[in-house]
């Protein structure tokens, strides 16, 4: 099994002021969609875009999971970094 997962995250940038167009846009959008707004309305009406949020998993972690469902780590890529700075690794699993 391969499989990518975030090593380590940037913290979330912070929400632009309420008295902007953008800050009013994502803030509104987190309100409708607690009261029920459905997400595919916000996104074919309001070309909403959500936040998504992401946690990341250290390698001593990932390493015990595998061990405890009784795979071994076959090989993990040195970590990777994309354009918004989250850090990645990918694990080559077997049994």
């Amino acid at each position: 099994m391969v499989v990518q997962l975030p090593s380590k995250v940037p913290a979330p940038p912070t929400l632009p002021p309420w008295r902007t167009r953008v800050g009013v846009e994502k803030r509104v959008g987190v309100i409708l969609r607690r009261l029920g707004v459905s997400a595919r309305f916000l996104y074919q009406r309001f070309d909403w875009v959500p936040e998504m949020t992401m946690t990341a998993v250290a390698d001593g972690e990932v390493r015990a999971v595998v061990a405890a469902a009784g795979g071994r780590v076959v090989m993990v890529t040195e970590p990777d970094v994309d354009a918004g700075g989250t850090e990645s690794r990918t694990y080559y699993v077997t049994r």
